[in-house]
């Protein structure tokens, strides 16, 4: 998913794995860093599904190339418009 504004541009790669307690793959991180490449976004996140709705900003680096990333979880907690209000919480960390 990308979302574009005046002057950024982040990219959400959705998942449907739980990583709880293990943080995201390295291929995770590498298919990120494609995206972030390809897209030339600003902001890049890892999106999965959780019990609880957290969000963890930080850096990676892939061959010497820095690149900001974060996790984002989305508690599955509650119904549909419980999950739209999370999504919604998860791209506002990100801004």
């Amino acid at each position: 998913m990308i979302i574009e504004s005046k002057d950024k541009r982040i990219v959400l790669d959705t998942k449907w794995k739980d990583v709880s307690g293990k943080g995201p793959s390295s291929s995770d991180l590498q298919q990120l860093f494609a995206y972030s490449q390809l897209f030339c976004s600003s902001q890049n996140a890892l999106v999965y599904p959780s019990s609880n709705h957290y969000c963890q900003h930080g850096k990676y680096a892939i061959e010497g190339n820095a690149v900001s990333g974060s996790l984002v979880c989305i508690g599955l907690k509650g119904g549909f418009s419980s999950w739209q209000d999370d999504i919604y919480k998860a791209v506002a960390c990100l801004l």
